[in-house]
């Protein structure tokens, strides 16, 4: 532990010194559209692994004025922008997440400027499979629904046309007799045994609802805790 954390020290170093040389302005024509006295903020995202990903990259972003409750995202090699919401802003700063390309082993430039908080570009729709309601979340391959217990009832492959459970997957209490591993013991004799009790009356939120990410909260309370 004590050597990935050393690695992941000298990781961090090196590509912020990088970083720190890299020309982070945008080529002509590329720019995003800006509001009055407030510049395009870059961002500098590193890659570490051997293939080329698309993935979410979480920032927080400092503005000189005011955070914007919503935000464009512009890939400064291409100029094509990113999917992109904000997760949080308070004060001069915003906690954002945009979905990102980026080659492998390599550094990708980002540039983030404010964009006009309509109810069109707060949640965008377009370009993105993303959907969540009380009782499903879906993307393009999969539609997950929760039913009237907070149990996943149904993982639906989109690809392969196929239900992909038999039976809901429930979450279930049980003593653990287990006298010598409690920690990590599980007798067979209280698998094969019904469940002391299943959890059900949940209360559900809906935590992040945009085009980069989706998320749901299931609460539930059982045996004094939740």
């Amino acid at each position: 532990m004590s050597s990935l954390n050393q690695f992941a020290g000298v990781l961090t170093s090196a590509t912020s010194a990088v970083a720190s040389v890299m020309d982070t302005s945008l080529p002509e024509g590329k720019a995003p559209e800006r509001t009055p006295g407030q510049a395009g903020v870059p961002l500098v995202v590193y890659n570490p692994i051997s293939l080329a990903r698309r993935d979410p990259v979480e920032a927080t972003v400092r503005f000189a004025g005011p955070a914007p409750a919503a935000v464009r995202v512009v890939d400064a090699s291409n100029g094509h922008e990113a999917l992109a919401q904000v997760l949080s802003h308070t004060g001069n700063e915003a906690h954002i997440v945009f979905l990102a390309d980026v080659p492998s082993i390599g550094y990708k430039v980002y540039a983030v400027s404010p964009r006009a908080a309509t109810a069109a570009t707060v949640v965008p729709t377009h370009e993105s499979s993303l959907h969540v309601t009380p009782g499903t979340i879906e993307n393009n391959r999969l539609t997950v629904k929760i039913d009237q217990n907070g149990d996943i009832a149904s993982i639906y492959d989109k690809d392969a046309k196929h239900e992909l459970l038999r039976a809901p997957v429930m979450l279930e209490l049980r003593d653990d007799p287990s006298a010598q591993w409690p920690a990590w013991e599980l007798q067979y004799d209280v698998v094969q045994a019904p469940a002391r009790e299943y959890l059900a009356h949940p209360t559900v939120t809906i935590l992040e609802r945009g085009p980069v990410r989706v998320a749901l909260e299931i609460t539930r309370k059982a045996a004094g805790d939740v």
